[in-house]
């Protein structure tokens, strides 16, 4: 794990599932992906087995939060294929009714966005890239569809996270909001599609 030092408003990478499951360790891969990537310079990179309250604090301090998760409800995708989605959080007094049902060892990226703003007084913008699967059975190694995923996953979070600092040269400044992301160039520019590199819409790969 690399640390965040406070006031840096870097962007924050926190890839996590179980690497013990095949592809739900897929956030996991891809952050110790980045954390030996040159390109990710600037970047501060978690890799963690599930998301817990103890991140809210990085996500208040980052510019911007990219969650990477394996992709395992909602409509079904091809293995590797990857979706983006910005994590809105609840407004403040729905987000005070519902505190007490956040669990201490673990939360959602909404409810981590939410504390991030709660407890610290603001969150940037938090988005989540899945990465649809093929199996979550145990296995410590991912499968081969997803497996060859990983390496476009890195790209991607490098292009997204661009815009805060992260030494990816040649590649579209990606503008996200907490309600919107803009993807230029060689992203696609639809809202919470499938990713689609050089502007045609495939499967990772």
């Amino acid at each position: 794990m690399t640390p965040v030092p406070p006031g840096s408003r870097r962007a924050v990478v926190i890839g996590y599932g179980n690497p013990l499951r095949r592809d739900d360790g897929v956030g996991w891969h891809v952050a110790r992906a980045l954390a030996a990537d040159p390109r990710a310079i600037g970047l501060a990179v978690i890799a963690a087995h599930q998301l817990t309250p103890e991140y809210a604090e990085d996500v208040h301090q980052a510019r911007m939060t990219i969650l990477v998760d394996a992709k395992v409800d909602g409509a079904p995708l091809p293995p590797g294929y990857c979706t983006i989605s910005a994590v809105e959080p609840p407004p403040a007094e729905a987000s005070a009714s519902a505190a007490g049902a956040v669990s201490s060892h673990h939360c959602t990226p909404e409810s981590l966005a939410t504390m991030a703003r709660d407890l610290y007084g603001s969150a940037g913008p938090v988005i989540v890239v899945g990465v649809s699967v093929s199996s979550v059975a145990a296995g410590e190694l991912p499968t081969p569809q997803v497996a060859r995923a990983i390496p476009f996953v890195v790209d991607l979070v490098l292009q997204l996270a661009r815009p805060c600092g992260a030494a990816s040269s040649g590649v579209s400044a990606v503008r996200a909001g907490s309600s919107m992301i803009t993807r230029t160039d060689r992203l696609s520019k639809r809202y919470g599609g499938h990713v689609a590199l050089d502007g045609v819409e495939r499967a990772v790969p």
